[in-house]
């Protein structure tokens, strides 16, 4: 007894060092909540005969207090009953006799309720930046983005709306343009097709507006809410049911009233929730907050529900408990069937989701908690990473009546109660490390109770109602998001499906680039003919004159080289002066230009004289240009082939005629 007593002052002294040394353990889990990113409405309360119905069941059941709502689900109250849903923190929808409401939608910032017959009330005290509420009738649908009192009566042909509280609604009928309703204002809409509206001021407070009025003040500023964090939903319903305590390893801990050996977790059953798997719902009318936030401590031989320190933002969790199973099958031997157990999670210990995508499926995690992290009862820093396989041991497994198991094949089938194993050796099984508790859930683990409901009449059921959806207006934040990436991945698959662009063109636009970068950096190009322009203007010549014609083209290249090297020696001749004239005097004309002329004239003396004579009438051709390095080749060459000079007439033939110089670009043709 006295090592026991040891460690737990032990374990609370370190559980007080850490609380000291990080006040706020968990902030840094609120930025990676994956999994953990939805709170779902609740069925807070029901009074009288309340039914419901999931997509998929076979028939109605009746409604059961602290059933987590999903989309589709449906809500049908008799007559003289009532029910109410907490849809945020400080927001409730009411639905008084025969009324029937649905959700449509329900996303972290959007939530649709669809009101068929009946009358409803929405009352929000507070409303989160960015959330939206939209109210469908059979006549129009109202959007909601303020906080307020809002009243909806829905008749045969008709709906009424009421803004109270300083309420504003903007309202949108079929093929209608969307148009406010004003504070305190009540607005009737008469048929569908072609609605008909008419405003009045809102009517005075009636007997059920009172009781709607009373009830939210009672749950809006509860004395549990000094205690919990901000947006832990049910925190209203623990003041009738138990009292606060203060414990000095643990703060603030709230205790229950309930009888001698009941544990957490072992009141209720587990349902099949489309969005979180395995939930749990506890029978207690209190039983919401104690089993989706903080952690079970036990304290002097009694349990206490500790929220822990105060958080940021609380996340739900559909359970918070650890799962033990059969390892093997000596154990399957030893107890004859094998089981499935339970425990609630102690003070720090992580939840090892068993729900959510992959990164948060088995991974140890303390989202929403802002207390020490307790591993195998030590409490280790933040940034150390813990393995689900390293988990061996939770606090209150080895309790005496603090586990709870049942056969695996009744687990979601029923109530825990009747399908708890009163003795078993909690030493036999394991931790399950949260990826599969294997376990298939069947139809029974979709409802949350077995006495049937009350079907409402087929027309009510049938009857369809206006949305935001099908008459073109825009949506919440979330589903506008999702459609946006909806169409871009159409654009994406249209643009795959599109035929792509032939390559030669793109081959031609980087040649084009290409050509300017080069046209800035060197002279203009030179236009080189068609090949078959040239060989149109080459006449044949007689085989025997093909040799005449070589030795006059040597001659030709010869002279061009003489004269080249003496217009920089000697004194310039008559043809060189008239060079110098046609020439700027601030910018001297190079070389290479004056070699097309010579070319020219090297085509000429090669052709007969009758072409000749009929070349002279055309027009002159635009003649080539080289570049620098092509002349300074032909220099080089020069300087290397130096030949003797054959006489003044075949320079001072070109000098009169003004072409210029020979040898260059058509010299090389030659």
């Amino acid at each position: 007894m006295t090592d026991s007593l040891d460690r737990r002052v032990s374990l609370a002294l370190l559980i007080a060092l850490a609380l000291a040394a990080h006040p706020a353990a968990a902030e840094d889990d609120q930025s990676s909540a994956l999994g953990f990113e939805r709170t779902p409405p609740r069925l807070a309360f029901t009074d009288g005969e309340v039914s419901y119905w999931r997509p998929g069941d076979e028939d109605w059941t009746a409604a059961r207090v602290n059933t987590p709502l999903a989309e589709g689900d449906e809500l049908s109250t008799g007559a003289g009953a009532n029910l109410e849903l907490q849809i945020g923190a400080r927001a409730f929808m009411r639905a008084g006799e025969a009324t029937q409401l649905a959700l449509g939608s329900l996303e972290p910032d959007y939530l649709k309720l669809e009101v068929l017959n009946g009358t409803a009330a929405l009352d929000v005290r507070e409303l989160g930046s960015g959330q939206t509420f939209e109210i469908d009738t059979p006549n129009a649908a109202f959007t909601i983005e303020r906080p307020g009192y809002y009243r909806i009566e829905v008749a045969d042909d008709a709906t009424k709306f009421t803004t109270r509280r300083g309420g504003q609604a903007v309202v949108q009928t079929k093929g209608g343009l969307p148009s406010s309703v004003a504070a305190n204002e009540q607005l009737e809409v008469r048929g569908t097709d072609e609605p008909v509206l008419a405003s009045y001021g809102a009517p005075s407070l009636d007997d059920w507006d009172r009781w709607n009025y009373s009830r939210s003040d009672r749950q809006n500023a509860p004395q549990s809410a000094r205690y919990v964090p901000a947006g832990v939903y049910g925190a209203g319903d623990l003041d009738d049911y138990g009292a606060w305590r203060t414990v000095p390893a643990y703060g603030s801990v709230w205790v229950p009233r309930v009888a001698v050996g009941w544990a957490p977790y072992s009141a209720g059953r587990w349902i099949d929730d489309p969005y979180y798997g395995w939930t749990w719902i506890d029978d207690a009318p209190w039983g919401w907050a104690p089993f989706h936030y903080g952690r079970w401590v036990r304290v002097g031989g009694y349990w206490g529900w500790a929220p822990g320190p105060r958080v940021v933002r609380a996340y739900y969790s559909p359970a918070l408990v650890a799962f033990y199973s059969s390892p093997s099958v000596s154990v399957s031997v030893s107890f004859g069937t094998p089981y499935l157990g339970w425990v609630a999670l102690g003070w720090g210990e992580p939840v090892v989701p068993w729900w959510g995508p992959r990164g948060c499926r088995g991974a140890p995690r303390w989202t929403g908690w802002g207390g020490p992290r307790v591993v195998n009862n030590v409490v280790i820093h933040n940034h150390v990473h813990i393995d689900a396989r390293h988990i061996k041991h939770h606090e209150h497994w080895g309790r005496h009546g603090a586990a709870v198991a049942v056969e695996r094949g009744r687990f979601g089938r029923g109530s825990v109660k009747e399908a708890r194993i009163a003795r078993f050796d909690s030493a036999k099984l394991a931790p399950v490390h949260g990826r599969d508790l294997g376990v298939r859930p069947d139809r029974k683990a979709r409802i949350a109770s077995e006495p049937r409901g009350t079907r409402p009449s087929r027309e009510i059921r049938e009857r369809r109602t206006v949305t935001r959806e099908n008459i073109g207006a825009p949506r919440g934040e979330a589903r506008a998001k999702r459609e946006a990436q909806v169409e871009r991945s159409g654009n994406e698959r249209r643009m795959r499906a599109a035929p792509a662009a032939p390559p030669t063109r793109m081959a031609r636009a980087e040649r084009s680039d290409r050509n300017e970068r080069t046209e800035r950096r060197a002279p203009a190009a030179r236009p080189e003919p068609a090949k078959r322009e040239r060989t149109r203007e080459r006449a044949p010549a007689p085989p025997s004159s093909t040799r005449a014609r070589s030795r006059d083209v040597t001659r030709e290249r010869t002279q061009t080289r003489e004269r080249r090297s003496s217009v920089s020696e000697a004194p310039r001749g008559n043809g060189n002066r008239r060079r110098e004239s046609s020439a700027a005097p601030s910018a001297p004309k190079p070389r290479a230009q004056a070699a097309p002329r010579a070319r020219e004239n090297t085509r000429e003396r090669a052709r007969p004289r009758t072409e000749r004579r009929e070349r002279a009438a055309e027009p002159a051709r635009q003649p080539r240009q080289e570049s620098p390095r092509g002349s300074s080749r032909r220099e080089r060459t020069q300087e290397r082939e130096p030949t003797a000079p054959r006489g003044e007439k075949g320079g001072s033939s070109q000098g009169q005629d003004g072409r210029g110089d020979g040898g260059g670009w058509g010299s090389r043709r030659g």
